[in-house]
């Protein structure tokens, strides 16, 4: 058995083959009669006896079996909550992938395919429950409501219209004879800007810029952990510069996958320790059109954790649970990566968490 399931999840080659194709439909077509069958005795009040035994006073064997058959057996809704919930079948399959090291591969591979045909369908019949607009992220004003306009005293003193931005227009690169201070990074390379500009739109460097800190008597600033092109990109952003026709953003963002990828999250990190909430959503939106696969989705779940980034923290784990594979063992590979991850404990919490909500929400 182990050595037949080694060989079939290690064929992702074969995944896309018409040969293949037709095995699967021919064991579809034998499996719905049966798996209906078997959900019609497992509702009766014998067979809900059954499975519930098991999960409460079965072997480890028998309890695990229970809980990976429950969201396949169980359709009616209501008996389906009782068993995952009050009778711990869920924490059954969540509990089985946090020790997978001790467990048989195959076993955990079937409990990971359990939970997420469990979440896939709560969330399915969830209305109230739905993915990210996947919207082209964008970094303008359109997508970012919460940011203020510029105000005339420290721009050109008179009212400008934002409303039809112009091809290769930069705001910052108009308003650079108003700048009156110095934003250094660590390698010493500056970016000029002004002031009350900044103080204006972020209360953090209102805070810093105006308050009682020392940087607010300084002309020629420090900010720390921040790369150039990312302060660089931010600078813009609270310029009110668009990143469709601003060509220093257009330039930063279209640099090489790699590159651009390290920059947005970077971004994000700014966005996140300089309170900017409507930059943080729009560079959120970036980064899932962009860079969330299953070869990024663990180490883009724990970099969203240490930003505060709730939207893509929450998206990753939809794509954990919810995004077609195209094997088994890349989503067996994904809840490895999980596992050996730093927050491996904070993510599996997550999942279960997540779909004990979900559960709980559904009549």
């Amino acid at each position: 058995m182990e050595e037949s399931y080694k060989s079939e999840s290690s064929g992702d080659q074969l995944a896309d083959t018409p040969k293949k194709k037709d095995v699967q439909e021919a064991c579809t077509m034998i499996a719905e009669p049966l798996l209906k069958n078997l959900s019609i005795q497992g509702e009766t009040p014998y067979g809900q006896g059954v499975v519930a035994h098991s999960l409460l006073a079965g072997r480890d064997t028998e309890r695990t079996a229970a809980a990976v058959a429950l969201p396949f057996l169980y359709r009616n809704t209501k008996l389906r909550k009782k068993m995952l919930l009050d009778y711990s079948g869920l924490k059954t399959l969540v509990d089985v992938i946090k020790n997978m090291s001790k467990k048989d591969e195959e076993v955990v591979t079937m409990a990971i395919e359990a939970l997420c045909h469990l979440a896939r369908d709560v969330i399915a019949t969830d209305d109230a429950v739905s993915f990210v607009s996947r919207q082209q992220g964008s970094l303008s004003p359109s997508t970012s409501p919460l940011r203020k306009k510029f105000k005339p005293d420290y721009a050109s003193g008179t009212e400008r219209d934002e409303s039809m931005p112009r091809k290769d227009q930069c705001f910052y690169k108009d308003l650079q004879d108003r700048t009156d201070i110095l934003l250094r990074v660590e390698n010493h390379r500056t970016v000029a800007v002004n002031r009350q500009l900044l103080s204006d739109k972020s209360s953090v460097f209102a805070a810093m810029l105006s308050g009682s800190y020392v940087e607010s008597t300084q002309n020629d600033i420090s900010i720390d952990e921040v790369s150039y092109h990312a302060l660089l990109f931010l600078v813009h952003y609270l310029y009110d510069c668009d990143e469709k026709n601003c060509p220093t953003m257009l330039q930063l963002l279209n640099s090489s996958h790699r590159q651009s990828q390290d920059l947005e999250l970077e971004i994000l990190a700014c966005a996140d320790r300089f309170m900017l909430p409507g930059l943080l959503a729009a560079v959120q939106n970036v980064v899932i059109e962009r860079h969330l696969n299953f070869d990024s989705v663990v180490d883009l779940y724990n970099y969203c954790h240490l930003h505060h980034c709730n939207t893509l923290q929450r998206e990753c784990l939809q794509f954990i649970l919810c995004k077609e594979a195209t094997s088994l063992s890349t989503r067996l590979l994904c809840f490895q990566q999980i596992c050996q991850s730093k927050n491996n404990e904070v993510i599996l919490n997550e999942i279960f968490s997540l779909i004990e909500t979900l559960v709980k929400s559904i009549q």
